[in-house]
């Protein structure tokens, strides 16, 4: 069995923008923090927050099913939501490293 390799083995850098305390915050600061908004009436009104249990994602087109437009964190274990949370989070706001912020498809 391979041992997991360590950061300090690694010597790979990680760019500045991703070294970024947004996810240092407080977590009571967390949850304001807005995930998608909607146009109605020329208002952005807020679909999801970062402490919702359910994000819904707008952008898509109108045949895409509504459920594929969401991400349900209650169906994951406790211990793993704010991981997921914060995982999904970044990879919205920075993308993956050394790419562009994902789109809607």
């Amino acid at each position: 069995m391979k041992a997991l390799r360590t950061s300090c083995e690694d010597n790979r850098s990680i760019p500045n923008g991703y070294q970024d305390a947004d996810l240092l915050a407080a977590a009571n600061n967390r949850d304001s923090w807005i995930v998608s908004t909607r146009e109605v009436d020329g208002n952005s009104v807020i679909v999801s927050q970062y402490g919702d249990d359910i994000w819904w994602f707008t952008g898509s087109t109108t045949n895409t099913v509504m459920a594929k437009t969401r991400v349900v964190f209650s169906v994951l274990p406790a211990a793993f939501r704010s991981v997921a949370r914060e995982l999904l989070y970044r990879f919205l706001t920075k993308g993956r490293l050394g790419t562009k912020r994902p789109g809607v498809a």
